[in-house]
């Protein structure tokens, strides 16, 4: 008989009620998230969370996406995985630290148990940070720069060490923000191939 796939537990607090869920992967970035008040003079700070997959009863899954939907509501994701426990709160937007929208999906496993995937409505959120994801992106309808699809590495750590890529902590997950703009993206290419870090070979 194979082995059960263990799933680490998610507790969702939201004022005065508290969920549990089962996380399939949820992914979180320390530059969206938000302040949680500590015994109510203390703050601390959490990373926001971007991306959520988890199962549960069917009350639970859809209060927590009920609770995804309202801006205004205040929540609390607390995972723990391997001995280890992560804090997050909704995830906040950088530039006016107000809470975003989600979108959130639900599907009926079983009965009584649903499975609950959520994605944080941030610009640039990709979902996958692969190098095949990054290049479809960076060759798409939002970028007119000429590259390379072996360019994709370089560009990619480059970016993330200048911040021009956020990419989220996780856990099975591979989530990341593409904050680089087109004209941006142009100076990086510039620079690469002058410096000799590009080369103009397919």
């Amino acid at each position: 008989m194979a082995n059960e796939i263990e799933l680490p537990p998610l507790v969702v607090k939201t004022g005065k009620s508290e969920f549990r869920l089962r996380c399939h992967a949820a992914a979180w970035a320390a530059e969206y998230g938000g302040s949680v008040k500590i015994h109510r003079r203390h703050s601390r700070d959490f990373p926001g969370l971007l991306l959520l997959s988890a199962t549960g009863p069917d009350t639970a899954a859809k209060a927590v996406r009920a609770a995804l939907y309202q801006p205004d509501v205040e929540a609390e994701f607390v995972l723990d995985i391997d001995g280890t426990t992560e804090r997050m709160v909704r995830a906040h937007c950088d530039f006016n630290g107000k809470p975003v929208s989600y979108s959130a999906a639900v599907l009926k496993l079983a009965p009584g148990v649903i499975h609950l995937v959520a994605l944080a409505r941030i610009p640039g959120l990709m979902p996958n940070m692969s190098d095949d994801h990054l290049w479809a992106e960076l060759s798409g309808p939002s970028y007119t720069t000429p590259l390379l699809r072996s360019w994709t590495a370089w560009l990619k750590e480059t970016m993330a060490a200048s911040g021009g890529i956020v990419i989220a902590q996780g856990f099975a997950s591979t989530v990341g923000v593409l904050k680089t703009q087109p004209d941006e993206l142009d100076s990086l290419i510039t620079s690469g191939v002058k410096e000799g870090h590009l080369r103009m070979v397919a």
